[in-house]
């Protein structure tokens, strides 16, 4: 599957490395690429995590709007509760 598979950044895609697979991620991605294909979405914007540390970004689409950095906001506010959770033990 992976020669289909195409960066949007141009970078390499890792194949056959036996990486774990997050099968929530794999969940989460088919579940908004069939709103994407049913028309539902007209932009996102997103962060993603690698298995090497590093991050990309990337936004696409009418997000371009104070209702998209609110809900940015609100996911910063979770994480940032959830940091400090983790840091002070409640969560691994």
């Amino acid at each position: 599957m992976a020669d289909k598979v195409i960066s949007l950044r141009g970078d390499p895609i890792p194949e056959g490395q036996g990486l774990p697979v997050n099968e929530d991620c794999v969940r989460v991605l088919k579940e908004l690429l069939e709103r994407a294909e049913a028309g539902d979405l007209v932009g996102m914007a997103y962060v993603a995590a690698h298995h090497d540390d590093t991050l990309s970004s990337f936004m696409i689409g009418n997000v371009v709007s104070y209702a998209i950095l609110g809900g940015l906001f609100s996911l910063t506010s979770q994480m940032r509760e959830d940091i400090k959770d983790a840091e002070d033990g409640f969560i691994e």
